[in-house]
């Protein structure tokens, strides 16, 4: 090892053009695993996440859609092949504490779900049955962000008493983690199960995310089977909610399938793109290790005149190599820091499991066989390749170098190149070409001018909303102003 950083030390220039190809292209290549692992390879913080499932409705005109509070009392929860369901809906309110007003989202879901997740809260407690009947749900839950942010990590807060849009809440529990499903909310309230809401009638009065346990010794083909069958018995026994015609169907994936379903192609695509690059990174460091080795082929010549091995003179020139990626590796850690933060900022703000995506030692072990690899492959044939020339021309005067093996050699390296490179184009053109299709999209709006944003509220909602629609559409540059409760863009 010191005998290789001597020989890199009198080639400053090579070692710091080596380094710096490979700490870019490595950077990046652990940029994209951080999130790829932290998206897609990690488990869900969730007691056996794999036992975890979505239910859906499915529809043949409209695909996936939400369940009722009907449709769940009544069918979700009578399932055998689950040992639990939970449910949730959409929610915001207006927070009012010692601070400014501010909105939060609040979710309102069963008793069941931190059961059924397998998680527990860090103090207080969560809902319990009595409080999802109506009248007995004036409690609340804290998750752990708000609970930070607005009461300052306070363990006491457990029992006082909070405004939540002009309602007083008791709080009863302060989550250790936000329940990220992937919809994720500052704090809880319990479900609660009207009976108006429980009848027949009530079915097509959809809005509820399900969530399921598998049963133990049950799989997801199980229960796709078991809700076949009570698909069927819905279509025939409710008709006018179910109609032949419409494509009713219970349907249920997996939870993590759910997260990310829809970024899992394009991490994986990015994915291959960077470690094309790293490829790419390889071979051309891989023709300049042959041009050194070009240039000191009288230094090994008398080398192995004075007794060096050809598979020691080969070590040692690969033992090169690899410390010039360890280098590299070291440095592109120091990118991927930052890399990440950047790959983050420009996904969208909504990315599932962004929280979970970091450099932590999985990653840090993935740069260290990507650079351990990376001087293997880029160094071993470089180093075969020298120690296999005629060492007495070479002492004679002659030039081995001139041998057809290493013009073979760099000509396949460089087609290689070449080769990965056409890859890299194309790619970005066809993903250039659908970004071009959706830009030209459509959207139904004009969407030039218009801003969006949200308020929170500390008094009644139906006398103060009116009133500030009307204040802004006083101001100065304001053409129209109005609300909706979830934007539907």
């Amino acid at each position: 090892m010191r005998d290789a950083l001597r020989v890199l030390r009198r080639s400053p220039g090579f070692a710091g053009i080596v380094i710096l190809t490979l700490a870019v292209a490595i950077g990046a290549t652990t940029s994209v695993f951080s999130v790829v692992r932290g998206l897609l390879l990690k488990p869900l913080p969730f007691r056996e996440p794999q036992q975890l499932v979505r239910f859906y409705g499915s529809w043949k005109q409209f695909g996936h859609g939400t369940i009722s509070l009907s449709e769940f009392s009544n069918d979700h929860e009578q399932l055998k092949s689950t040992s639990g369901v939970a449910a949730w809906a959409y929610g915001s309110a207006a927070l009012a504490t010692a601070g400014a007003p501010e909105h939060i989202g609040l979710g309102r879901a069963t008793a069941s779900l931190l059961p059924v997740l397998g998680v527990q809260p860090a103090a207080g407690r969560w809902f319990t049955p009595d409080e999802e009947q109506p009248g007995h749900s004036r409690v609340i839950v804290l998750g752990r962000s708000l609970w930070q942010r607005r009461f300052n990590g306070d363990p006491a807060v457990v029992g006082q008493t909070v405004q939540i849009s002009g309602v007083p809440l008791r709080v009863v529990g302060v989550l250790a983690e936000e329940l990220e499903l992937p919809e994720n909310f500052d704090a809880w309230r319990p479900l609660e199960r009207p009976p108006d809401q429980l009848t027949p009638q009530a079915r097509a009065n959809r809005g509820l995310r399900v969530i399921g346990r598998l049963a133990r010794g049950k799989t997801l083909a199980d229960l796709h089977a078991e809700m076949a069958v009570v698909s069927a018995r819905l279509r025939t026994s409710f008709a006018a909610v179910y109609p032949a015609d419409a494509g009713f169907n219970m349907d249920a994936v997996p939870l993590l399938d759910q997260m990310v379903g829809n970024v899992r192609p394009t991490l994986w695509m990015l994915f291959g793109a960077v470690v094309l690059v790293l490829l790419m990174a390889c071979a051309n460091i891989g023709n300049l290790m042959l041009a050194r080795a070009t240039a000191r082929e009288r230094e090994l010549a008398v080398r192995a005149a004075l007794g060096a091995g050809r598979a020691v003179l080969a070590r040692q020139m690969l033992v090169e190599s690899v410390c010039l990626a360890l280098i590299g590796g070291a440095l592109g850690v120091l990118i991927a820091v930052w890399g990440v933060d950047l790959l983050l900022a420009a996904g969208p703000a909504d990315l599932p499991r962004a929280r979970e995506v970091r450099v932590d030692w999985a990653v840090l072990a993935f740069a260290l066989g990507a650079s351990v690899l990376s001087g293997i492959l880029f160094g071993l044939l470089p180093a075969l390749t020298a120690t296999q020339a005629n060492l007495h021309d070479v002492l004679r005067g002659g030039n081995a170098s001139a041998a057809p093996t290493p013009r073979r050699l760099r000509r396949a390296l460089v087609a290689a190149d070449v080769g990965l490179a056409l890859i890299l184009v194309s790619g970005s053109a066809l993903l250039l070409r659908s970004f071009g299709r959706v830009v030209d999209i459509d959207p139904g709006f004009q969407p030039a001018g218009a801003v969006a944003f949200t308020v929170g509220v500390n008094r009644n909602f139906e006398t103060t909303f009116p009133a500030a629609l009307q204040r802004l559409r006083e101001v100065p540059g304001a053409s129209a102003a109005g609300g909706v409760d979830y934007a539907p863009l």
